[in-house]
């Protein structure tokens, strides 16, 4: 450990190369070569990537009655779904193929979500749990909410479950349009979602209205942008350069009087953007440093989609201070 926390690999960073520090006799740093290694295989011979790889999967979720089935059809330009004032129309899933500015999309309607307790309805049960299911193939959800009925709870429990799923997620205010006070309430929306909507502070806000049309187009460009930020990868050098300033500004506390270091980091997924951090000390990074962490990367890179830190032992030797740590 001491040897390895010796080495000075800044010259080798500055390269702009990938820099693994491991030990082949003692099997050290192999799994986070071998990670890397994956991550950057080629496509198969002969494979082609599939089309719908490049469809921006939206989908829209809300409470009933929220205007989920008027906004797609704004977006369409035709009614393609039942759109109504009586809550409960759509009950199951419904997809539809959009192209727009070059981007193909493929929208899903879903059945408004009610609290759980209530709802009593074996069939809007099922619908629920089949809404639910659309955030596991989506890109990026729509999280809509009424401005003339707001229920900060539930949308707020709607969009952890989409972000918890690792999607993008747009939150977007309709019926803007029987709003007077438009630059009072946009402010109050604003520190209302602040408080309740923390988990995904990230996420833009945009005040619609379906009916009229009003910034109904934005939410396709939101999505494509988001959908990009969401497969991004980050260069390994700007990803160490980044941890390292961290350490120096804002290191990690201390785990019973022992420093907690991080030697090396790198991203293993998208969707959501997933970076590995190779830690002397893992179990000792709380969820407190753990969220300073996330939201730091997003400012640095940008990023308003979802974002998982993976803490990861740098050896398979024991570090002190660990010893009991699982008694």
């Amino acid at each position: 450990n001491r040897r390895e926390e010796a080495l000075d690999l800044g010259e080798l960073y500055s390269t702009g190369f990938d820099v693994f520090p491991l030990s082949a006799e003692h099997g050290r740093g192999v799994d986070e070569l071998l990670d890397a290694v994956a991550a950057r295989l080629p496509e198969a011979a002969g494979e082609q990537p599939a089309e719908e790889d490049k469809t921006i999967h939206l989908a829209v979720l809300g409470r009933p009655n929220v205007g989920k089935s008027t906004l797609l059809n704004r977006l369409l330009g035709e009614e393609r779904f039942v759109a109504s004032a009586s809550p409960g129309t759509t009950r199951d899933a419904v997809d539809e193929e959009l192209v727009w500015k070059g981007r193909r999309y493929l929208l899903t309607d879903t059945a408004g979500l009610r609290k759980k307790r209530q709802v009593v309805d074996k069939v809007e049960v099922s619908s629920a749990q089949r809404a639910l299911r659309t955030v596991e193939r989506a890109d990026v959800v729509v999280v809509l909410t009424d401005a003339t009925q707001l229920g900060v709870d539930q949308d707020a429990r709607i969009a952890a479950q989409a972000e918890e799923r690792g999607r993008a997620v747009i939150l977007a205010v309709n019926k803007w349009d029987l709003v007077r006070d438009k630059e009072g309430e946009a402010q109050r929306l604003r520190e209302q979602a602040q408080r309740h909507l923390q988990h995904v502070g990230f996420a833009p806000l945009l005040f619609i209205s379906a009916l009229e049309g009003t910034r109904v187009h934005q939410i396709l460009e939101l999505a494509a942008e988001l959908r990009d930020e969401a497969s991004t990868r980050i260069p390994t050098p700007q990803l160490n350069e980044w941890v390292q300033a961290m350490q120096e500004e804002h290191p990690a506390p201390l785990f019973r009087g022992f420093p907690v270091r991080f030697s090396y980091a790198y991203q293993v997924g998208t969707q959501p953007v997933t970076i590995a951090i190779q830690c002397n000390r893992p179990q000792a990074v709380d969820d407190a440093y753990r969220r300073f962490l996330v939201n730091r990367l997003r400012e640095r890179f940008e990023l308003r989609v979802p974002v998982r830190l993976i803490f990861r032992q740098k050896s398979r030797s024991t570090p002190r201070g660990s010893a009991g740590a699982g008694r």
